[in-house]
């Protein structure tokens, strides 16, 4: 199938490239670029957020081509999340991988559901060495001003507070895994809605598109801008802002603790 409009260098970050390398496949190319681009992952575990679709699920499938020990699906229990396990699965008898797939229950849009899918991805990692890459993929755009069960925005807590919570919740299997192999990864998915550009502060004696504390904080539905556009842009350009910058202060945190977990940030282009 073609995967024209994937942004190879968040494929190739997610999975352990040291490099970027942008690659585009074009309709109508009949050769992967994975199999040079991307080394052999044996032996490692990865964790994908989001992969029902989109650039998470072809992550999963570049993690299976290139036989990994392990690729957990970190998605909320849908019929797309079956529909993307099983088309996984016949996708590792295809090209004759030993990957092991997994789907773990993970919503989110709820803190409790982030609670309880972290030990069960330790638990899966642990007794081979560790989770060595955590993507944090998942992501919403430009949806009503809504709030989660845990009364944050539907969007920042989507695309960056569970995010955040779940790596800091698995930075001890990720730690183990840099331990036992040298290295370990923890990925967010940003995008150029990051720019100032879909700020709606433009016209304002202030610098345009910084973050917004009241972004952040638990509120009432309807009081950070509405359900309309440009507001709904707004509320994403704020998480879409927050992914490299979470990215940036991890990066600091983990050099001062000496540790081998890499932080890193992919951004796609667009799909």
């Amino acid at each position: 199938k073609s995967v024209a409009g994937v942004g190879w260098p968040a494929v190739m970050h997610f999975v352990g490239m040291p490099t970027v390398v942008f690659f585009i496949r074009a309709p109508g190319m009949k050769k992967s670029p994975l199999p040079t681009l991307i080394p052999s992952l044996q032996h490692k575990n990865y964790a994908i957020t989001g992969c029902t679709s989109g650039t998470g699920f072809y992550c999963a499938k570049a993690a299976i081509t290139k036989n990994a020990n392990m690729v957990l699906l970190l998605n909320r229990h849908s019929d797309r999340a079956t529909n993307a396990h099983n088309k996984l699965t016949e996708y590792k008898k295809e090209c004759n991988s030993n990957t092991i797939i997994y789907t773990v229950n993970c919503d989110l849009q709820s803190f409790e559901s982030v609670k309880k899918c972290a030990p069960m991805v330790e638990a899966l990692c642990a007794n081979s060495g560790g989770l060595d890459a955590l993507v944090n993929n998942a992501g919403i755009m430009g949806v009503p001003d809504t709030r989660t069960v845990d009364g944050f925005d539907v969007q920042m807590q989507t695309n960056h507070l569970s995010h955040f919570l779940l790596s800091y919740l698995l930075m001890p299997s990720l730690e183990l895994a840099a331990d036992t192999r040298g290295e370990a990864r923890i990925v967010q998915h940003s995008s150029g809605a990051r720019s100032k550009d879909r700020a709606t502060d433009l016209d304002t004696a202030t610098v345009p598109g910084m973050w917004k504390a009241e972004f952040f904080n638990q509120c009432e539905p309807g009081t950070l801008g509405g359900d309309g556009f440009p507001a709904c842009f707004n509320r994403y350009h704020q998480t879409k802002l927050s992914n490299p910058v979470f990215t940036m202060a991890l990066h600091d945190l983990l050099g001062k603790l000496n540790s081998k977990v890499k932080s890193i940030c992919a951004d796609p282009g667009k799909l």
